[in-house]
C-alpha cells in the first residue's frame, strides 16, 4: 500500500504498477480528479514579521508540475540574497513550491506576499536602522542606515534622550 500524489493539471490519472525484478505490470486504474483548475496555495511562511534584510521561506502546494511561479511583495518582485530581482521559482514534479527570498524595501506595515498574483499571505515589515560602526571617537561621526520608513517621513535621531539630528527618509 502506498500513497501517491494527485498532480494538478488533468481531469483523470492513470496508475500503473511495474515490478522492478519481473517487469510485470499491474492493471491500470483511472479515476477522476476535481477538475483541471489549478489553484495553488501558500501552506507556510517563516517568519511573518521582519525587515527587508530578513530571509523569508515560503512553501506551497496545488500548483502544476514544474510550473514557473512569480512571487511578489506588495506588487514588487522579491529579491535574492544579493539584492537582485529574483521573482520566479519552479515548482516540483508534484506541484509543491519551496522558495527562499528577501523582500524589497517598503514602508513599515502589513503587506501581501503573492504567488502568481493569487495565493497570498500577510507579512509585516518593521522599520530598522543599522550603524556603520559600533564605536567612534568623541566628535566623530557614525553613519546610520535605515529601511521600512515612508518616503519623506521625518526622522529624529537621539543618543540616549538627547536629539542629535533630524532628517527625512
Amino acid at each position: 500500500r502506498d500513497r501517491l500524489p494527485v498532480v494538478a493539471g488533468s481531469t483523470s490519472h492513470q496508475i500503473t504498477a511495474v515490478a522492478t525484478i519481473s517487469g510485470e505490470t499491474a492493471t491500470a486504474v483511472t479515476f477522476p480528479t476535481a477538475g483541471n483548475k489549478v489553484t495553488g496555495k501558500v501552506t507556510s511562511i517563516q517568519p511573518v514579521i521582519g525587515t527587508p534584510k530578513t530571509p523569508v521561506a515560503l512553501s506551497g502546494n496545488g500548483f502544476k508540475s514544474y510550473q514557473t511561479v512569480t512571487i511578489q511583495f506588495d506588487g514588487t518582485d522579491v529579491l535574492d540574497s544579493k539584492g537582485a530581482t529574483s521573482a520566479t521559482f519552479l515548482t516540483s514534479e508534484i506541484g509543491t513550491l519551496t522558495a527562499t527570498f528577501y523582500l524589497p524595501e517598503k514602508p513599515s506595515g502589513t503587506k501581501q506576499i503573492t504567488v502568481n498574483g493569487q495565493a497570498s499571505v500577510g507579512f509585516t515589515i518593521h522599520s530598522s536602522v543599522s550603524l556603520d560602526s559600533k564605536s567612534a571617537q568623541v566628535g566623530g561621526n557614525i553613519t546610520v542606515t535605515g529601511n521600512g520608513f515612508a518616503a519623506s517621513e521625518n526622522l529624529t535621531f537621539k543618543v540616549e534622550d538627547k536629539t542629535v539630528d533630524t532628517t527625512s527618509a
